[in-house]
């Protein structure tokens, strides 16, 4: 997501240096705004919420975060995970192993209770 920014001699350009992602995405501009306050909150929030689980379900995620790695590393190292990736890559199966998580091949839209 781009801020749009005017300029009198054009009438509109994208600043692609000049821009505020609404998520983290990526991986350098998204490290450098960890430490701001919106973010900051937010990975304190998300890392309470693994401090008082005893269960963590990931749906979507390609587990190539080394700061939201290591926070799953730290509060779940012994909790029960679910991965869910119908086709997971290196660092889905790396992470999977590595925290002993259950590595479920499928779709959302095909998984069942018994599943999980």
């Amino acid at each position: 997501l781009f801020k749009n920014v005017t300029n009198p001699a054009i009438e509109e350009a994208n600043d692609f240096g000049n821009y505020h992602s609404d998520f983290l995405s990526g991986t350098t501009s998204k490290i450098r705004r960890y430490n701001e306050t919106f973010y900051f909150n937010l990975l304190n929030h998300f890392e309470n919420n693994l401090k008082n689980s005893d269960r963590l379900i990931i749906i979507g995620y390609g587990c190539s975060d080394k700061g939201i790695n290591n926070l799953i590393k730290k509060h779940f190292r012994s909790k029960k995970i679910s991965i869910i990736n119908p086709k997971p890559g290196n660092e889905v199966k790396r992470f999977a192993r590595m925290l002993n998580a259950r590595l479920l091949e499928k779709y959302v839209d095909h998984m069942t209770i018994n599943d999980l």
